[in-house]
């Protein structure tokens, strides 16, 4: 098969449909997350994960664009540099359930951060964490702040605030 650089009308088609079909997982994944916390605390980047991955590798395939693929691997990366910046890099192939209170905490601002949304709410986002894990979840509130997110956080740690 020969992979050219032109798109076609099928590429265009194709693209965009299983675009849609993306939108649609994460929709239906939305909806089920606010419904349950824990799955929505551990489970929806996973979940997004498992059921999106099969259509990208579809959409890949099937346009054969390094667009697509550019797509995917810009997702990947910017979730492995979420997990280095939260120290559970280490973890990427264990279960969430698995993880300490701290490390599920982490995880939680992780997906939070991941999914994209404009206004982001935390609820005692530094619970159980030590001071230097305190930090971290500072400086990247502050940083997805200074990106336009709103960011509502709930908490009773003073050292947070200041």
């Amino acid at each position: 098969m020969k992979n050219n650089n032109k798109w076609t009308v099928r590429d265009v088609i194709t693209t965009v449909l299983l675009t849609v079909a993306l939108i649609l997982i994460q929709l239906v994944i939305n909806m089920v997350c606010m419904v349950n916390d824990f799955v929505s605390m551990v489970l929806s980047v996973g979940i997004t994960m498992l059921l999106c991955a099969p259509v990208y590798f579809l959409m890949v395939s099937r346009v054969h664009k390094r667009f697509v693929s550019l797509i995917y691997m810009t997702i990947l990366e910017r979730a492995r540099e979420l997990l280095k910046q939260l120290g559970l890099y280490g973890y990427k192939d264990v279960h969430p359930a698995t993880l300490s209170g701290g490390q599920k905490q982490r995880l939680s601002l992780a997906c939070g951060i991941l999914s994209g949304r404009d206004v982001l709410i935390f609820d005692e986002p530094t619970s159980g964490l030590d001071g230097g894990n305190m930090r971290i979840i500072a400086d990247m509130l502050r940083n997805e702040a200074d990106k336009g997110k709103t960011i509502l956080v709930i908490t009773h740690d003073g050292e947070l605030i200041h």
